[in-house]
């Protein structure tokens, strides 16, 4: 009888606290999502940004200075700061690293989304080392263990204080 009555009291107490936990987590569900969704829309309109600004840079790389100078014209004074801050670094290579940026670029754009966060993460944060600290965070195990050897040569390349603005 004793052993009925303690399993009973169980039983009432695990559906009492089951029922509580899952009301809770559908309560949860919903937000939880409507986040993720939210995060997802920021993360899909920052690429198609990203996007944007490099075709941007490619039409002006093939308009006359002339064309160029009026496209900028019509652009908010931020935006056309910024691109012409990018295209005067663009102009500045020699065509052999122009054409190893092109290079790094076309790999880096060959990835997965999913790896393209993680090397544009990563090289935010290498951005802001000294360069010591910087090499000694790509030979870390870490480094080593989150990216396949191509990801990682492209973090070496493009980490240093001369790499392209954004990648």
């Amino acid at each position: 009888m004793k052993f009925g009555y303690a399993s009973l009291v169980l039983t009432t107490a695990l559906v009492a606290f089951g029922s509580e936990a899952w009301a809770q987590a559908r309560v949860a569900g919903p937000a939880n999502r409507q986040q993720q969704k939210k995060n997802l829309r920021r993360q899909q309109e920052a690429r198609r940004q990203q996007a944007r600004q490099d075709l941007e840079i490619q039409r002006f790389e093939r308009m006359t200075p002339e064309q160029r100078r009026r496209a900028l014209a019509k652009l908010p004074p931020e935006r056309r700061a910024r691109l012409q801050q990018r295209f005067s670094r663009l102009q500045q290579l020699k065509p052999a690293e122009r054409r190893q940026l092109r290079q790094r670029y076309e790999i880096f754009q060959s990835l997965p989304d999913d790896r393209k966060r993680a090397v544009r993460q990563e090289l935010r944060g290498l951005r802001t080392l000294t360069p010591e600290e910087r090499q000694k965070r790509l030979d870390s195990p870490e480094i080593q263990r989150r990216f396949s050897d191509e990801e990682r040569q492209l973090l070496e390349e493009v980490s240093g204080p001369g790499g392209p603005p954004n990648f």
